[in-house]
């Protein structure tokens, strides 16, 4: 009997919330470990994810757990607790090599949670080139940029640490074939040729070493072999070397294209052969008659597809509408009659709404529809693009 009695004694004890002790509430706010629902806990699962866990708790209804450490085949997260009240945390990104660090402060426990699972999901097999495991990082400060978060790096800027980053794992993947299945060219007029990519890493990486060779200012570059360090340990007695996220197009004349793949620039990379496949491929499916050819390059569609694309996220993304609407906020009365006005004169309904509506997707697509709204225009864009997953700049700072 008295056996029996210990064993209920231990069996509530274990039943019971060891936050609240089962009244449900702390501070008079509903208990962040039970909910509100003592009978709803599994203590000893939650015992047994405590050893890698450094917070847990349920939040209407979902259990949140940070852990201490996430990784994958090419990099890791490791979380500590930065504020116990209300709850955040911080996680350094360790990329490895020269990259170094990059460590974002002041994170939700969902938002840590979140950075954990997506770390953990990137495919341990090498991804098209490089590109999934970048996007992770730059999804983490995008995120990060639009909630206004700390973000630092032990590298001269976060985009450098990316960039570097991003070359550092190019270097594993030396099969120019890998590259060229992600570009796409296209003869847009008779002999300019375009090459198209889905990432701006991609987009400049290929076209770095040409176009300094072209143009840059610097005349121990310009018309001068030279390579990848080079080029990074000129730009970094300047500043960061964040050249990949900061360059969206690039254009080079035929004769710059072909000392390019002649080689006076130097040997080339397995990316930068990709290139010149590429373009010699197109070149020979060519029917214009073109007698002389330009490349061009660029990792963005047209404005127009970016404004329409603009109308359907701000109809079906209730989060895009919101912080476009309060970024319109800032529009003074007289920017924004500038606006609602060149748009009736271009024949647009008078509705509020529909006039509301324009205006951002005029501004996603690049249009500040009157002087002195850049700032609005900037805030807009950056929104849009991390929405659309367009990651033209992921994040400014």
């Amino acid at each position: 009997g008295h056996c029996a009695q210990a064993q209920n004694l231990i069996q509530d004890l274990m039943s019971a919330c060891p936050v609240c002790d089962d009244s449900c509430y702390l501070l008079d706010e509903i208990c962040p470990l039970c909910d509100g629902d003592p009978n709803s806990l599994n203590l000893e699962e939650v015992e047994e994810e405590s050893e890698d866990e450094l917070f847990a708790c349920f939040d209407r209804g979902r259990h949140i757990r940070v852990v201490a450490k996430a990784s994958n085949a090419y990099f890791s997260a490791e979380f500590s607790v930065a504020k116990l009240s209300p709850p955040r945390f911080c996680v350094e990104l360790h990329l490895g090599g020269q990259s170094g660090k990059i460590q974002i402060s002041s994170l939700t426990a969902e938002d840590a949670q979140q950075i954990a699972d997506e770390t953990a999901l990137v495919p341990q097999a090498f991804p098209g080139p490089c590109l999934e495991v970048c996007k992770c990082v730059l999804q983490f400060l995008g995120r990060a940029e639009l909630q206004r978060l700390p973000v630092t790096s032990s590298a001269a800027s976060p985009a450098e640490a990316v960039c570097i980053f991003y070359d550092e794992l190019c270097k594993s993947q030396e099969d120019p074939k890998k590259y060229e299945e992600l570009l796409q060219v296209n003869e847009v007029l008779p002999g300019v040729f375009h090459v198209h990519t889905k990432s701006r890493l991609l987009c400049a990486s290929l076209f770095i070493r040409p176009q300094q060779f072209y143009e840059d200012p610097d005349p121990a570059i310009r018309g001068r072999p030279h390579s990848l360090a080079e080029l990074r340990a000129k730009a970094q007695v300047l500043g960061p070397f964040d050249f990949y996220l900061r360059w969206p197009g690039f254009n080079l004349p035929s004769h710059i294209f072909d000392q390019f793949r002649e080689g006076m620039i130097g040997k080339l990379e397995p990316r930068e052969l990709a290139l010149v496949a590429s373009i010699e491929k197109a070149m020979a499916r060519s029917k214009s008659g073109a007698t002389d050819y330009y490349v061009i390059g660029t990792c963005e569609e047209a404005e127009a597809l970016h404004h329409e694309m603009a109308h359907g996220l701000y109809a079906t993304n209730a989060a895009y509408r919101h912080r476009v609407q309060q970024e319109l906020q800032s529009l003074t009365k007289e920017q924004r009659a500038a606006m609602r006005q060149r748009l009736l004169d271009m024949g647009y309904a008078d509705d509020e709404e529909i006039i509301s509506d324009e205006i951002q997707a005029y501004m996603a697509g690049g249009d500040e529809l009157c002087d002195g709204a850049s700032e609005v225009l900037a805030d807009v864009q950056q929104t849009f693009r991390f929405h659309a997953k367009i990651h033209v700049t992921p994040y400014t700072t």
